[in-house]
């Protein structure tokens, strides 16, 4: 890799993945896609003696023989003295060659604006390892590791089968490795807890979160200006929490997002990214969560996203091209007009029309599980909930798809059939206005904007028809 390739392909992409780590006094940044494991420091590291080499060791790893690098013994890295082993290493590949180094700490994964990479040397020194520096959102700069300088210069590594080397003419002896899934890995209960990294998109502080009350979920968090639902591990995957729900709640929010859905999962601490073999024999429960074990015999909880998304339909108040939140609204909207704003946040559901209800009230948000042709109730935390469809073939031949809005009633939960739930218009971001039509009455709506411009709401306050079914 010539000197630059790296930041010119940062530049080209709208958002670089890299896994931080530190060595002694540097903080090293290491492209994602490079990235096999973080693993602790091999019990038996064998010597392996050079004349020329950073290589410290060599270990085995998944039946196959890695060297380890020290960068230390080419760099003046800082830090204390080393009178002792690393605690950690970080294997990486580059075209199917591979090769370890060692690291004090892994960081975990960050994402990075193209904006946040610096292309400082222009030398094309093809001995240098560091060209580029990323700007970190704490105010660090880390340092990028240019991987396909680091193996032409080691000169060192293994090669999977069909691998062609680097800087040589002769290919190095293949050797068997099983078909690996990167995953982002965080603690649980007695086990790691497995999410694939291809998922995550984000791993911030916290954030204050607004209430919706739901038996799996913590709140709705403003992300990149969209909603987003969270939920926790103690909620979702209770089984392998860390602590009990009445401890303080996790510092950390990591976001995960397919088919631009977002879901947020509050964590205790930054994922490291490691791997797990795919296609290993698992064991697998109802919340789709599959038991394996790793490379040093320890358990893996690898969740699987798609059973996990189908849990939290809520998912879709956080498509990128819902409603316009948290702006005033333009002049196409009447500009300062007098018109009272929503004091809470709406829910926009379709039910044979687009319709809002206030927030306030709902306690959940559902998948409509297979019923029985005419069933009128479902179970719901351990009791029967009364339903009424609103979608409009209900009464006729009622289609098998559609979302549930519960909404709390006077003496007991009631359960609304929708056909989807579409978007979450945030609190005084609408204008409530009343319009009289012919043979309807006097309607309310909520008006926002969207990306296409200004939309108009009826409001159906499924609370207040919760309340009157009681």
């Amino acid at each position: 890799m010539v000197a630059g390739q790296t930041g010119a392909m940062a530049a080209a992409a709208e958002r670089v993945d890299l896994v931080l780590v530190e060595i002694g006094a540097v903080l090293v940044a290491v492209p994602v896609q490079h990235v096999v494991h973080g693993l602790p420091w091999p019990q038996r590291l064998a010597p392996l003696p050079r004349r020329d080499s950073a290589a410290c060791g060599v270990f085995e790893y998944q039946g196959q023989q890695l060297a380890m690098l020290d960068l230390a013994r080419w760099l003046a890295l800082g830090g204390a003295p080393r009178s002792h082993a690393y605690p950690r290493a970080l294997i990486v590949r580059d075209a199917g060659l591979t090769v370890a180094f060692a690291v004090d700490a892994v960081r975990g994964l960050q994402k990075f604006g193209a904006d946040a990479i610096t292309q400082l040397s222009h030398d094309d020194n093809a001995e240098e390892l560091f060209h580029s520096v990323a700007r970190c959102a704490d105010g660090d700069v880390a340092n990028l590791l240019d991987i396909g300088r680091l193996m032409a210069l080691a000169r060192t590594w293994s090669a999977d089968a069909g691998a062609t080397a680097v800087a040589t003419g002769a290919s190095a002896p293949a050797a068997a490795t099983r078909q690996r899934q990167r995953c982002a890995l965080i603690a649980g209960r007695g086990c790691q807890i497995a999410f694939p990294v291809t998922d995550l998109m984000a791993v911030i502080d916290a954030p204050p979160l607004a209430r919706i009350q739901s038996a799996l979920s913590e709140g709705v968090a403003q992300w990149r200006g969209r909603h987003v639902p969270v939920t926790s591990i103690a909620k979702c995957l209770p089984a392998l929490a860390l602590a009990p729900v009445a401890l303080a709640a996790p510092p950390l929010l990591a976001v995960f997002e397919r088919d631009g859905l977002a879901l947020g999962i509050l964590v205790e601490q930054v994922p490291v990214i490691g791997t797990v073999a795919a296609g290993a024999a698992v064991t697998a429960d109802d919340a789709g969560v599959s038991a394996i074990t790793d490379d040093g015999g320890g358990l893996v909880q690898l969740v699987d996203m798609d059973a996990l998304y189908a849990r939290f339909p809520e998912r879709v108040l956080s498509h990128a091209a819902s409603i316009a939140l948290g702006s005033p609204l333009s002049a196409r909207l009447g500009g300062a007009s007098t018109s009272p704003t929503n004091a809470c946040s709406h829910i926009v559901f379709d039910a044979g029309g687009m319709a809002s209800t206030p927030i306030d009230g709902i306690e959940a948000v559902l998948p409509l599980p297979p019923l029985a042709a005419g069933a009128t109730h479902m179970a719901w935390r351990g009791a029967a909930l009364a339903l009424r469809d609103l979608r409009a073939a209900a009464g006729h031949q009622a289609p098998a798809r559609g979302t549930v809005i519960v909404a709390q009633g006077a003496a007991a939960p009631v359960g609304f059939i929708v056909d989807a739930v579409h978007a979450l218009v945030q609190a005084r971001a609408g204008r409530l206005s009343r319009l009289s039509l012919p043979g309807q009455g006097v309607v309310e709506l909520l008006s926002t904007e969207s990306a296409s411009g200004a939309v108009s709401y009826s409001t159906r306050d499924l609370g207040q028809l919760a309340r009157a079914a009681n």
